[in-house]
């Protein structure tokens, strides 16, 4: 029996195509061996055993001018165990099989699995022929652990496909009035008119009262509900435009790398609709009425005068411009009448020299204020001039 070393690195396997028992069985590993007993493959390495996988490239899906969804496919090869865990898998994509981008995650995925990727935001041109590839790599799983050694990544064929034509339709976004406008609330709402080929992952709105610095919320609902917003002022005009927005690279964010940025923040990759502008209601004002008073009791009853006093509890929303007192021997009945003029507010006032021309006698006395809206009277407060 003959002992061979395969050499199974990337560029070798371009060229060969290892057949056994009539199965085509792509494996890629460093270090490996393998011993031709009755058509059977053994794996072996120096620190870990190593399991082969099958990546296999799929035509992408959802191809429009301007974007694609990538999509590949793992399986358990022959000698593989379901004890493993692929931890990486992505795509490799250009113009070319030569020159091409890399995009992938890592994580722990299970090794018969299918997965996608969509490469909207890679600036994919009209009418243009591209080529992908899919490839995946994997670690032994062992005591519940990683064994830590990698087999390297196993690609599949390059696979050729050619975006849409000019003729596909723009991306359209409305911006919709919003609904429940109040004082500092009100519900933001958009529309996508048409998507133009491009899958959105999620929605949101710019708004302000200018449109620099706007604030911006976002959803990963597409337009399905309003947004309630509840930080506006009375009695101002805001902006707002209404926006979608797709995957960008932004937001492939790998382990152990910086932290995602915020949720469609990257412009590049988000479809607007036009700036529409609203205004808040402004408070209502208080309706004005008369003014509040009343008569207090009366000090420094003399034979022939007396101090009255008197209390405006309300102006009624418009500044008093007169208040008095009436003085009468008979109830009901202003005999005299004792004002100033002017612009009054609340609180306590009284008259000087308030004349009684009769001594030892009842009076009643009734303090009374006037606004725009009408004059306002206290009740009337009975008193009794001294005797001389």
């Amino acid at each position: 029996m003959k002992k061979r070393t395969l050499n199974l690195s990337e560029d070798n396997m371009k060229k060969r195509t290892l057949i056994i028992s009539g199965a085509i069985i792509l494996v890629i590993a460093a270090g490996l061996t393998y011993l031709g007993m009755s058509g059977k493959i053994r794996f072996s390495a120096s620190s870990a055993k190593l399991y082969p996988i099958l990546v296999e490239t799929s035509s992408p899906l959802k191809v429009t001018e301007t974007s694609a969804l990538l999509q590949g496919i793992t399986s358990k090869a022959s000698g593989g165990t379901s004890a493993q865990l692929v931890t990486v898998r992505g795509f490799q994509f250009g113009l070319s099989d030569t020159v091409y981008n890399t995009m992938y995650d890592t994580g722990s995925f299970a090794v018969n699995s299918t997965y996608t990727k969509a490469i909207g935001f890679t600036g994919l041109e009209p009418n243009t022929s591209y080529y992908v590839r899919a490839f995946a790599g994997i670690y032994e799983i062992k005591d519940g652990t990683y064994a830590g050694n990698q087999t390297g990544n196993v690609y599949g064929k390059w696979v050729k496909f050619q975006t849409g034509g000019n003729n596909v339709s723009a991306a359209i976004i409305q911006t919709i009035m919003p609904k429940g406008i109040e004082a500092t609330t009100a519900s933001l709402v958009g529309k996508i008119v048409n998507a133009g080929g491009k899958t959105f992952i999620g929605t949101g709105f710019d708004y302000g009262v200018s449109k620099d610095k706007p604030t911006r919320i976002t959803t990963t609902s597409v337009f399905k509900d309003s947004l309630d917003i509840k930080d506006l002022s009375p009695g101002v005009t805001y902006f707002v435009r209404a926006f979608a927005g797709e995957q960008g690279p932004d937001y492939i964010c790998m382990p152990g790398g910086p932290a995602c940025p915020p949720f469609l923040s990257n412009d590049k990759f988000n479809t607007f609709g036009e700036w529409i502008t609203f205004s808040t209601p402004s408070p209502a004002l208080p309706q004005a009425t008369a003014p509040k008073v009343t008569t207090l009791a009366p000090t420094n009853i003399g034979a022939n005068s007396v101090l009255p006093h008197g209390d405006i509890t309300s102006i009624g929303g418009t500044p008093v411009t007169k208040r008095g007192f009436k003085v009468s021997r008979v109830k009901g009945t202003a005999q005299a009448d004792y004002s100033d003029t002017g612009s009054f507010n609340i609180g306590e006032f009284t008259k000087t020299n308030v004349n009684l021309y009769y001594s030892d006698t009842t009076y009643y006395i009734q303090a009374y204020a006037t606004n725009a809206m009408g004059t306002t009277y206290g009740d009337w407060v009975e008193f009794k001039s001294l005797s001389k």
